[in-house]
């Protein structure tokens, strides 16, 4: 976990960022996890009516899942991913899931930029949840990835996997 530097009140950055390690499974489950977790808010909410499940599943990936508005530039050893996090609530903690091929984050939408949109039936609920994803072009290791504020905008550094750690791990 890292802490941010010292900012000015106007800066809207989280208490914290926590670097999780993670595989392509165990973020399938994630993200359907919290998809289901908004869907059944959504069911809930219009009087628990039977036969929207597949509409409210939809509705609720739309709003969760958006692309992660970012900076990137890639090294010969590393990609180096630059965000604003001024749309996470302040002083909510904030999760970086990194896998090989992709970073995940997830957090508390700031109420600044909560946006109710409307569902199937014209209601309108917030969602508070967010999930900002990034493909990466390049294999990284996501053990060793290393995050740290700069202002109000979060660092990440995302060292590639080394052709020989490549070729060891295609032949296990």
């Amino acid at each position: 976990m890292i802490s941010p530097q010292p900012r000015s009140p106007a800066h809207r950055n989280p208490a914290l960022v926590r670097i999780i390690a993670t595989d392509e499974k165990h973020l399938i489950n994630l993200v359907n996890d919290s998809i289901a977790r908004r869907a059944f808010q959504v069911f809930e909410a219009h009087s628990s009516e039977p036969g929207h499940e597949v509409d409210d599943w939809f509705h609720a990936a739309y709003e969760i899942i958006k692309p992660l508005d970012c900076g990137v530039l890639a090294l010969d050893d590393e990609i180096s991913v630059t965000t604003d996090l001024s749309g996470f609530e302040q002083g909510a903690e904030v999760e970086l899931f990194v896998e090989p091929h992709r970073i995940v984050l997830r957090g508390r939408e700031a109420a600044h930029a909560r946006v109710a949109l409307p569902d199937y039936r014209g209601h309108a609920m917030p969602c508070n949840v967010v999930l900002r994803s990034l493909a990466l072009g390049a294999l990284v290791d996501p053990a060793r990835a290393a995050a740290r504020f700069n202002g109000c905008a979060l660092q990440i550094s995302l060292p590639k996997v080394s052709p020989t750690h490549r070729v060891l791990a295609q032949a296990a």
